[in-house]
């Protein structure tokens, strides 16, 4: 069973349609990667499929219940979290009371408390910094204090847009690896990314975007395989490095 399923989505902003007709799905325990060349729409996917972008057609179901006209908040209460490539940390809140406001619908403080547990054993980096304000965090601090908010919800699907962003490769295989604490706990990841390489080799299965619409579908290491994909619309050069296009 689909944990999460969109089909035939199309979306964008104001009166400008940006995806064409595109069906992406996601089980339990599974990640799946969005890729593509600038400006093809991954954004706009991901953000229609949490209430963030304007859906012009088409369906999404959660656990096989139709949640198309879901607002973001009403997502969340179901079990969707949503964590944004910019402003996705309160800069002056310290890492603990960002954590706090990801538990902003469980009432109980002592499950609160019980959680923040669990995420600093998760994100050790964070309880080193719980105390400090997340301006003063590094990139990668902040992106993984993003991820930890989001799942002080507990959510059975998270969605992540660019958490590579400007890392550095070190800091970016760290972030890598605590999604991967994530999928093995059994949430399902939906993941779009810039950096190619690194997000096909983490990811189970994978969609290819060219200008709003899905041009390659299937599972993540045939994608990665192909050369002619690669070459042509992700920017990665037949040996195997990247090319004028590619995310660095």
């Amino acid at each position: 069973m689909f944990v999460l399923e969109a089909q035939n989505i199309n979306a964008g902003y104001n009166d400008a349609i940006i995806v064409r007709d595109v069906t992406v799905r996601a089980k339990e325990g599974e990640i799946v990667t969005i890729v593509g060349p600038n400006g093809s729409g991954k954004s706009t996917l991901i953000k229609s499929l949490f209430g963030l972008a304007r859906l012009f057609s088409g369906k999404i179901f959660y656990r096989e219940k139709e949640i198309t006209k879901a607002t973001p908040w009403e997502a969340v209460d179901l079990g969707l979290g949503y964590v944004p490539q910019f402003n996705n940390v309160f800069i002056n809140l310290t890492v603990a009371e960002n954590l706090e406001m990801g538990a902003y619908l469980q009432g109980n403080r002592k499950i609160i408390k019980q959680d923040k547990e669990m995420i600093y054993q998760m994100f050790p980096e964070l309880y080193a910094r719980r105390k400090a304000l997340a301006e003063n965090l590094s990139g990668g601090e902040r992106q993984m204090l993003a991820i930890a908010r989001a799942m002080m919800a507990h959510p059975k699907t998270l969605l992540l847009d660019e958490p590579l962003a400007f890392l550095s490769p070190k800091v970016a295989n760290l972030v890598l690896t605590r999604l991967l604490d994530i999928k093995n706990q059994g949430t399902a990841i939906v993941l779009v990314e810039q950096n190619t390489r690194k997000a096909l080799n983490l990811a189970d299965f994978g969609y290819l975007l060219v200008e709003g619409s899905c041009i390659w579908s299937g599972e993540a290491d045939q994608l990665l395989a192909d050369e002619e994909m690669n070459y042509k619309f992700l920017g990665l050069n037949q040996e195997g490095g990247y090319g004028e296009k590619a995310y660095n």
